[in-house]
């Protein structure tokens, strides 16, 4: 596989907010800005969202987010002759909704835990 550097800076933010006793806000986002050895460099912005409600007997997260994943180094550069990497390969993309109930027994026995979420991808590599 060839030499090469690669530089990735990335900056993360995020800010909550109890709106009151039950309900609380989250909202975030990351920047990346990476510099290539070859082909395309990567700038991205991946935010997220969340509003969640809790009290002694139950919670529920609902949440959005969007991130995602740059190619490797390997599936962009390598030059084995049984698989040939590809320099403009773009990351992958991820758009995520989730829905969390959690119900917490009585007495402190314990508590259920489901989540509903709907995914997509764009670039699959």
């Amino acid at each position: 596989m060839p030499d090469g550097e690669e530089t990735t800076h990335s900056i993360f933010t995020q800010y909550k907010y109890a709106l009151n006793e039950n309900w609380a806000s989250n909202i975030g986002f990351r920047y990346d800005d990476k510099s290539r050895s070859q082909g395309k460099d990567v700038h991205e912005f991946s935010p997220r969202l969340s509003l969640n409600y809790k009290n002694a007997d139950y919670a529920l997260k609902m949440s959005a987010s969007r991130s995602f994943v740059d190619a490797s180094y390997f599936n962009r550069r390598t030059v084995f002759p049984n698989y040939r990497g590809a320099n403009n390969l773009t990351p992958e993309k991820l758009t995520s909704i989730q829905l969390s109930p959690t119900y917490y027994f009585k007495s402190n026995i314990g508590e259920y835990n489901a989540t509903v979420f709907y995914n997509t991808v764009d670039n699959f590599i």
